[in-house]
């Protein structure tokens, strides 16, 4: 511990002068504590969903009313965990933010962050709380055919208790959501972040969550269906997607990903770029677009630019497509770079606007 008059005498200046430096500082999240303890390690911060995933696949085409041959998973999902364990694979130091119950499900969750390194001190434990569960049904291709989900518990992360997160997302480089929250707390989230906001669409039914705080996300991933109904718009040509792009970086955005079936379309205010998948063996795509996020995030963090990022989460997607679970845990930066390596060269132009 030091005080402002040690810091004072060893500076040479004021007192109130030293005091004056130290609030400001404070304010920054440079500073995190009394005795002026610096901040050590940048992190991102993950506010989202951690559930389980009930995952059923089938061996043959699928058919209305009948049963079909397969076989039927458990494993640990949630768009937000699976965020956070993308870029700590990615070596990203990560604070996720979730609501858990008290139940065997979310004991496996807690262990599995924590043998991570995956920080969750700011989670909120619901007592005697269920862990929320998502039911999915591929098809044989491995995309999801049909989804339940049973996630009541993220109501609990409501505006004051994002509010109440407000310096651990404000010391963060990068804070990262997702469409599980509601519309109110993803408002609060707008009002009070000061770093920049990378925003996930996660569904059609839950994309119109992000219409109103537009003008705060910096960085936005979607689909083309969710990107027509949080603009409002039929979106089927690439024209169509150039008129969506114009329209939200209106509001300010800087970077656009949108995934449509087997490519993606980039956008900032200099370039647009539509680039193909990779040409992988796809067993499992239900976390896909997590792992393209994830890589957004690593590739901001060290300052990529719009191509590079785009073909770090073009890559970060195609090796998450080769795994039977929604991370594939042989991610990382060197797995990254050698499918980029491999599979990027002449696969995309850029586009002049």
């Amino acid at each position: 511990m030091i005080s402002q008059e040690e810091l004072a005498s060893l500076a040479g200046i004021s007192r109130s002068s030293v005091s004056v430096h130290v609030s400001n500082l404070m304010k920054k999240g440079v500073i995190v504590g009394k005795g002026y303890v610096l901040q050590e390690q940048p992190y991102i911060c993950v506010i989202g969903a951690a559930f389980v995933d009930i995952i059923g696949t089938p061996r043959a085409p699928l058919l209305k009313g009948e049963s079909t041959p397969g076989a039927v998973e458990t494993a640990l999902g949630g768009v937000g965990r699976n965020q956070a364990v993308n870029m700590k694979l990615l070596g990203l130091d990560v604070r996720l933010i979730s609501a858990l119950g008290e139940d065997v499900y979310a004991t496996k969750i807690k262990d599995n962050c924590h043998a991570l390194n995956i920080d969750i001190t700011e989670s909120i434990t619901i007592q005697n709380g269920t862990t929320p569960t998502f039911l999915s049904i591929l098809t044989p291709e491995g995309k999801v055919y049909l989804g339940i989900s049973a996630i009541e518990m993220f109501d609990r992360l409501t505006p004051e208790f994002i509010s109440s997160r407000e310096r651990t997302i404000n010391q963060a480089k990068v804070c990262v959501t997702e469409t599980n929250l509601c519309e109110s707390s993803l408002e609060e989230l707008a009002k009070i972040c000061k770093v920049p906001i990378f925003a996930e669409t996660i569904s059609v039914a839950k994309a119109g969550r992000l219409s109103k705080i537009l003008s705060r996300i910096h960085t936005l991933k979607t689909t083309r269906a969710e990107l027509e109904v949080l603009l409002k718009m039929p979106i089927q040509t690439r024209q169509d997607l150039k008129q969506a792009g114009d329209q939200l970086l209106a509001f300010g955005m800087k970077r656009l990903f949108v995934t449509l079936d087997n490519s993606v379309y980039v956008r900032s205010q200099e370039e647009q770029i539509f680039l193909d998948y990779f040409p992988t063996h796809v067993v499992n795509r239900t976390g896909e677009h997590d792992s393209f996020m994830a890589a957004l995030v690593w590739a901001y963090v060290n300052d990529f630019d719009l191509t590079d990022a785009a073909l770090a989460g073009v890559a970060a997607a195609s090796i998450c497509f080769e795994s039977n679970n929604a991370v594939n845990e042989s991610l990382s930066v060197m797995k990254i770079q050698e499918y980029i390596l491999r599979f990027a060269k002449d696969r995309f132009g850029n586009v002049s606007i």
